[in-house]
């Protein structure tokens, strides 16, 4: 995937824009210009007033990709940090920790999104997807509310058109490239990242990024779509457009006790089988 800093934009910054960047970003001119590796007294020339408009060239494309994606912004901050003063980085991640609305499922996201990162450094597994991501949501809200009582957020499943269960997360993702991006809670420069989420939630959300380690992406959208069936029926005849905590309660309290699924480890085992079904059950 192609990052948000990288992208060509259509068209050059504005004098506005770069001046609405550097309030965004909470940098100065000069550690701005040293970010991008450029002359200390470039973005001062951009931000003159003798000329009505700035050029449209490589270095104004560029500013403006990073002016409207806050996730290249956040990459380029992390790949140029040696070229700038430890506050200045401190107080621009503070600013974008700021463009990030926060609720517990986008706190439970972002765990994820960074579990799944260390995993994936480790083991060289896939990047995080967005159907990865729901699956982990959907699975660990459902074990949180069968084997724990509590849910881990209090959205409910509203698959929609797109059989995403959580819609929230999904705009944002598309919105973001990212639910969070790399290095947002970096804990050298700003300390632990203090999310809602209780260590029993933590765990949870752990033990289901793991045990989806192994799997490719055809088995998150094969999972969706057999969650989707289980709760909301076929597409031809639906009998809800979602399901609440209680519903996914019961529902699939009453799967954990047929599949003797009575602790968090035990899901492994019946996921193994749930998939296993499910390819059989499409290739019949």
């Amino acid at each position: 995937m192609q990052r948000d800093s990288d992208r060509q934009a259509d068209s050059g910054i504005t004098r506005e824009e770069l001046k609405d960047m550097l309030q965004k970003y909470n940098i100065g001119k000069k550690p701005l210009s040293k970010l991008l590796g450029w002359g200390e007294t470039t973005i001062l020339l951009y931000l003159r007033e003798d000329e009505e408009e700035l050029p449209d060239n490589e270095y104004t494309r560029r500013l403006k990709n990073l002016y409207t994606h806050t996730t290249g912004f956040l990459s380029l901050l992390n790949s140029g940090q040696n070229r700038i003063s430890s506050v200045a980085k401190r107080r621009s991640i503070e600013a974008i920790r700021n463009l990030f609305p926060k609720s517990p499922i986008f706190d439970a996201a972002e765990y994820v999104i960074s579990v799944h990162g260390k995993l994936a450094s480790e083991y060289g597994a896939e990047s995080m997807s967005l159907m990865r991501l729901q699956t982990i949501l959907f699975w660990s809200q459902v074990a949180s509310l069968c084997l724990y009582n509590e849910p881990i957020f209090e959205d409910d499943y509203a698959p929609g058109r797109t059989g995403m269960p959580y819609k929230a997360v999904a705009e944002r993702m598309h919105a973001n490239g990212c639910i969070v991006p790399d290095g947002l809670y970096d804990n050298v420069v700003v300390g632990p990242y203090a999310s809602s989420l209780t260590e029993e939630q933590k765990t949870i959300l752990s033990y289901i990024t793991g045990m989806f380690e192994w799997y490719g992406s055809p088995v998150f959208t094969q999972l969706l779509e057999a969650e989707l069936f289980r709760l909301c029926g076929p597409k031809t005849a639906r009998k809800r457009r979602l399901a609440s905590k209680e519903v996914l309660k019961k529902c699939y309290g009453e799967v954990f006790k047929q599949a003797k699924v009575k602790k968090l480890k035990d899901i492994e085992g019946y996921m193994m089988k749930r998939v296993a079904y499910i390819r059989n059950h499409k290739e019949n």
